[in-house]
């Protein structure tokens, strides 16, 4: 059959028509505006018509609704005791108001799922309404300016709401995150936070909390926290993301740990404030130092006390580890055992008054900074990898904030292998006093120079007073003492012909899967041996202890690390 001009007009038309059936419907759907719903007591879910009846197997439920609106909130529940789920609803309430506002709902009755809040003030507000449920939904543009700048949206706030949980929710374009206050055993996890401008995540005043497996990342152009947590003992963080701004900010929050976390390009990689917490595994990679960066901007700073770090990695940052400016007699007295900071401008590690252990320091200005505020603040160094620093590889006393020097007394530097750094491989500052050193091994320090290590001190001692035996010196002649360069005029009288250290390895494993028993053990084919063992149990709290054991040395430490989880906390996971 011939197709004419004519057939092919009325072919078109007819798929227009048929089109415009099928289409139109789905375009009226899709515009059709729904109210605010408003409920302020259980009688109320009936002038809706939900479905359901309000019992824990048969929730009220409000789903598909599409509410655009200038009024306070989009969907506000309080003060009710009957079941509900809040699903698949979208909410814009044109940056004026809260998307979602659950407020005094009995415990454990409320759930907000899979929604969308877009341009609202808070997408989602949960006020003393204990053990609700929020995840999959998604919330953007909660940014709400005023006219000074600053801003004030939040895409999910709970207050006030214990055994609550936040979960796979995902954000975008907001002021900041997820806020958590006064509500202890909150979980937080696998959600995903991006184009943050304030902070990611912030608990404050919510002890036990766990915020575990979320990512953040914060706009390039913004100084936040990823993760802010305060006033908020016994809180697990771990195996988090965390990008630009600032990584993580702990402070006020004893027995808390922080494990597993993953800070990338970040000014800050882990900030402490306020003492006993423990860093176990955390990796904070700076993609790439900035010399306008500040002196401030560390990979892990430290203005607090007892705070124990085992197993961190932290690279090309200001300092990689380093103790606050803001120095009270409490601070100092950490625990470091086994981290890596490399590629750092100024030190790798620098800390006042502490224990450091198998750690390795290379490719820093200076690798390991000692100091002391108070007589008391004497550090002990044993089994440190010190290597190919522009200057030293240890000092003991050092330059702190401002420029300003300190002194470091007592202090003992044990089996450390400083190799290949470009100035001394030990340097003690003028004005530090009794301070000893042996069984140390020195490599291709200071090359050309007439020492590899430099006593500018006051009664220091090179070698081990019990056994007669020194330092080892890869320049040694073999004949006399080792003398050593600095206006102490000081000598080790008893140098050793071979290197003590051998091949040292200082290798970590902890796992913590379930929660089931696990160990941390720490194995050395030097002289020394450290076994650390740990038992956890399904208890409110559960102690790490450990006890390190040095052949032919007295050093015995005792290091606590406490875990905390409660059986309602582990019965969601």
């Amino acid at each position: 059959m011939k197709i004419t001009k004519n057939m092919i007009i009325l072919a078109s038309v007819g798929f227009l028509i048929i089109s415009t059936i099928i289409i139109v419907p789905t375009i009226i759907h899709f515009k059709k505006k729904d109210y605010p719903i408003i409920i302020w007591s259980d009688e109320d879910f009936k002038l809706y018509n939900f479905p359901g009846t309000g019992t824990i197997d048969e929730p009220y439920v409000i789903k598909d609704r599409n509410i655009t609106t200038r009024t306070p909130y989009g969907i506000q529940i309080r003060d009710t005791s009957k079941y509900f789920i809040i699903k698949n609803c979208y909410i814009n309430t044109k940056s004026k108001g809260t998307g979602i506002y659950i407020e005094s709902v009995a415990s454990g009755t409320a759930t907000i799922a899979n929604n969308t809040c877009y341009k609202n003030d808070y997408g989602i507000q949960v006020s003393n309404s204990y053990e609700s449920v929020v995840e999959n939904n998604y919330c953007s543009y909660t940014l709400n300016y005023n006219k000074h700048g600053h801003g004030s949206g939040c895409s999910i706030g709970i207050g006030n709401s214990t055994r609550s949980i936040v979960r796979n929710n995902s954000f975008s374009e907001s002021y900041k995150g997820i806020i958590i206050h006064d509500s202890p055993e909150v979980l937080v996890e696998k959600n995903n936070c991006s184009e943050i401008r304030n902070r990611g995540l912030e608990i404050i005043g919510s002890p036990k909390t766990i915020v575990e497996y979320n990512h953040v990342s914060l706009s390039i152009d913004y100084t936040g926290y990823c993760i802010l947590i305060s006033d908020s003992p016994e809180t697990v963080v771990k195996s988090n993301i965390c990008e630009n701004g600032t990584g993580i900010y702990i402070a006020q929050c004893s027995e808390s740990i922080v494990m597993n976390n993953f800070i990338e390009a970040c000014r800050n990689g882990i900030e402490v404030w306020g003492g006993d917490v423990t860093l176990v595994g955390n990796i904070c990679n700076r993609k790439k130092y900035s010399h306008y960066s500040s002196e401030a901007e560390a990979g892990c700073s430290l203005s607090a006390e007892n705070v124990i770090l085992v197993n961190n990695t932290f690279n090309n940052f200001y300092n990689g580890i380093n103790t606050g400016s803001f120095i009270s007699p409490a601070f100092g007295e950490s625990i470091l055992i086994n981290n890596t900071c490399n590629n750092n401008y100024r030190y790798g590690i620098r800390v006042v008054g502490s224990t450091l252990i198998g750690n390795t320091c290379s490719n820093n200005l200076r690798g390991i900074g000692v100091y002391s505020r108070y007589y008391y603040d004497n550090s002990t160094l044993i089994n440190n990898t010190c290597r190919n620093n522009t200057e030293n590889g240890i000092e003991i006393g050092c330059y702190a904030w401002d420029g300003e020097y300190f002194d470091a007394d007592y202090c003992l530097a044990y089996q450390n292998l400083l190799q290949e750094n470009g100035e001394y491989g030990i340097y003690i500052g003028s004005r530090s006093y009794y301070n000893t050193i042996h069984h140390n091994s020195f490599i291709d320090n200071n090359l050309g120079g007439s020492s590899q290590a430099c006593d500018n001190g006051t009664n220091n001692i090179w070698f081990e007073e019990s056994t007669l035996e020194g330092n080892y010196y890869n320049d040694y002649s073999g004949v006399g003492n080792y003398s050593i360069d600095g206006s102490a005029n000081a000598e080790d009288p008893y140098p050793l012909s071979e290197n003590p250290l051998g091949s040292v390895s200082v290798s970590f494993d902890l796992q913590m899967n379930d929660f089931h028993q696990d160990s941390l053990t720490c194995f050395s084919d030097s002289n020394s041996f450290l076994s650390l063992q740990c038992v956890f149990t399904y208890v409110t709290t559960k102690i790490f202890s450990s006890i390190i054991f040095f052949q032919n040395h007295l050093e015995v430490i005792l290091v606590t690390l406490v875990i905390v989880y409660t059986q309602a906390q582990k019965s969601k996971l």
